[in-house]
């Protein structure tokens, strides 16, 4: 059974009943809050109908941009489309600074007009005729950051940003002044900025590889090495990635003649010399680099080697283990260089007993011995010339007989019969006296003198000996402590 509902009003407020009798409730409200309540709805209802029946206009952008125009009978075009054209046609005529001027003008007024990307585009162009690349290439910037989504030719705009970033890498500055200098490096930022706005352009490795070139013309050879190892890692699939390593090691060889201590430097150089064949195994600069691979190789066996001479010429406390450590390093790593057989020379004088283990794991071996005529003789050989001592004051005295081994005496090295030479494996001067210590020989034509010590005046000609002291003179020989 449906029922009608009624609505009654009365000062008390209003109450819902049900039809035929049913039961009904009664709900008392405020006289107020009724208004209220039928305000609301009557605002609701009203505003669905407006929205309904309202015929829209397009959303267009009203903002405006302030320019004042200082001369109050300059031609002030009423609208963006008049402006622009009124601009253009002074660039026709070949009015170029009047018309870079109007552009300016007209996206100052109407910045988010269609026309001010045009403008400002046009501003740019006009720099560029003009030979004014920096503002150009400001102006190309600021459009590509104000106005990218207006930009129908982006990479047409790119291509010319390339072309001033390279003038201004090559650009000569006070021509006046003894003809003028290059400043490479202020293009960098340039070079930079056209990444930065298109990462993924095909010309970007190209860009990247311009920086590297801006450090190395000027001089800035570490971080020339880093912008062109950035474009062996970014776009490694570029021709400019085997453009930008042939790069680099030109790079490196700079470094390694400024600075041939640095162990980095070297380390770093000879990487990139090993890697080099066979990331681009088709390069035709492969032969170059391995000769320059093969350089680095001989410069570190020198370098390790005479890091073991210093440690061998330190005479308190000897060092002569430390000297073993650089000396079997170069026989072991440098095997295929001159450095490896001084090495092993030097070894042998140094533990001439096998106290060192050479780098294929034998022993440094006794040296061979020599008699007096020059045939070999073994350690424990006997003999029957007369052993005598030599004492501290000079004279000598007879100790025993029999004859023990010597080791070689080093090649003389200079023709002079009457000049006396001395080698030693540590020499130092103390006023008038020259210290030998360690393999000293006192060499003369037909005389030598070999001691573990030997002190020499210069002023007056006395030499003093001790240890394992052995003199040969005329066929004759004395030994001693």
């Amino acid at each position: 059974m449906v029922s009608r509902v009624g609505v009654t009003f009365g000062n008390h407020g209003f109450a819902l009943a049900k039809a035929e009798g049913l039961p009904y409730s009664l709900a008392h409200m405020n006289s107020k809050q009724n208004y209220a309540f039928f305000a609301g709805v009557l605002a609701v209802v009203t505003l669905l109908f407006a929205v309904g029946c309202s015929t829209g206009k397009p959303y267009q952008e009203t903002r405006s941009g302030n320019y004042f125009y200082l001369d109050p009978f300059a031609y002030k075009p009423e609208t963006p489309q008049e402006h622009l054209r009124y601009a253009q046609s002074l660039k026709e005529k070949g009015h170029l600074r009047g018309a870079r001027k109007q552009f300016e003008i007209l996206v100052k007024r109407w910045p988010d007009s269609a026309e001010a990307a045009i403008a400002k585009q046009s501003a740019a162009e006009v720099y560029f005729e003009q030979g004014k690349n920096k503002k150009s290439f400001t102006a190309y910037e600021e459009l590509i950051q104000q106005y990218y989504t207006s930009i129908k030719d982006y990479e047409v705009i790119l291509d010319r940003q390339y072309v001033l970033a390279t003038k201004e890498m090559n650009r000569k500055r006070m021509r006046w002044l003894f003809g003028g200098y290059r400043a490479p490096e202020r293009a960098v930022p340039l070079f930079e900025s056209i990444i930065q706005n298109a990462p993924q352009w095909e010309r970007a490795p190209e860009m990247q590889y311009m920086i590297g070139q801006a450090y190395q013309k000027n001089g800035d050879q570490e971080l020339a090495v880093v912008a062109y190892s950035t474009v062996e890692y970014r776009y490694p699939d570029s021709p400019f990635s085997e453009k930008a390593a042939v790069a680099k090691i030109g790079s490196f060889k700079d470094l390694v003649e400024s600075k041939p201590y640095s162990v980095d430097i070297r380390e770093q150089a000879q990487l990139s010399a090993g890697l080099f064949p066979e990331l681009y195994t088709n390069s035709q600069h492969i032969a170059e680099v391995k000769d320059f691979g093969k350089e680095l190789h001989g410069t570190s066996a020198e370098y390790n080697y005479e890091i073991g001479r210093f440690y061998e010429r330190i005479p308190r406390p000897m060092q002569t283990n430390a000297a073993a450590i650089y000396y079997n390093k170069v026989i072991k790593k440098y095997g295929d260089t001159e450095y490896a057989a001084k090495a092993e020379a030097r070894l042998r004088v140094l533990f001439p007993h096998g106290g060192a283990v050479l780098a294929d794991g034998t022993k440094a071996p006794i040296l061979p011995m020599t008699d007096v005529s020059g045939g070999e003789i073994s350690s424990g050989a006997e003999a029957v010339d007369i052993k005598v001592g030599v004492r501290s004051d000079g004279s000598t005295a007879q100790v025993g007989t029999g004859r023990a081994a010597v080791g070689v005496l080093p090649a003389r090295t200079t023709m002079d019969a009457d000049a006396i030479e001395i080698t030693a494996d540590r020499m130092e001067y103390a006023g008038d006296l020259l210290i030998g210590d360690g393999n000293v020989a006192v060499q003369q034509s037909g005389a030598s003198l070999q001691a573990d010590h030997v002190t020499v005046n210069s002023k007056t000609g006395e030499i003093r000996a001790n240890g394992n002291i052995l003199m040969i003179r005329e066929g004759n020989r004395w030994e001693g402590q």
